[in-house]
């Protein structure tokens, strides 16, 4: 936290199980945290699939690189908030994800699509395609009986593919600000009355 109103987040090194690299990310609630805003990017290189250590030489490209305006939409009433992520995916491709996800009791249900210009592709596969998926995390506290931040999050897409895509962040800042906004913080005390 850089200031009472300000986040960061930087990760260096073995970022997921297929990059390594430097990601960061800073982001801020405004009007009470009915609205959070973000930019965020990564520089990383492709790892080896049989060496967890290694760097994959002689790739598609030697360096990834994203860039994102990240904004997201908090409806109290609802439990519902609406995520807009639009910037440079890791191919290169340009464009926006948008996804709407559901709070209930704890446990968070989600659904993105993408529109990016596929126009860069020459295989059928990725040309004109737009990344949809579904994707539910359960919070880990709700089977140990105790407070935990760990959840397990599992997420179904019809199929992998180049486009709309960014690498895997266990946590981002949004996630990581989660409830702790005026506009949800005023309606879950009202919830303990």
């Amino acid at each position: 936290k850089l200031t009472p109103e300000l986040y960061g987040r930087v990760g260096v090194g073995l970022l997921e199980v297929q990059y390594a690299g430097i990601d960061a990310e800073i982001a801020m609630p405004i009007l009470e945290g009915k609205i959070l805003l973000g930019i965020g990017g990564s520089v990383v290189k492709k790892r080896q699939h049989d060496h967890p250590f290694k760097i994959k030489r002689d790739n598609v490209k030697d360096i990834y690189t994203t860039g994102f305006f990240n904004s997201r939409y908090n409806i109290p009433e609802q439990e519902i908030a609406i995520d807009i992520k639009a910037g440079r995916f890791l191919a290169g491709d340009n464009g926006v994800r948008f996804t709407v996800s559901k709070h209930i009791n704890g446990v968070t249900l989600w659904a993105w699509y993408s529109f990016t210009d596929t126009s860069m592709f020459n295989d059928s596969i990725n040309s004109g395609y737009h990344d949809k998926g579904i994707g539910i995390s359960i919070p880990m506290r709700l089977f140990k009986g105790t407070d935990s931040r760990t959840a397990y999050h599992y997420a179904l897409s019809p199929w992998t593919r180049d486009t709309g895509q960014d690498i895997v962040h266990h946590n981002t800042l949004f996630d990581y600000i989660g409830r702790n906004i005026k506009i949800l913080l005023d309606r879950d005390s009202k919830m303990m009355y």
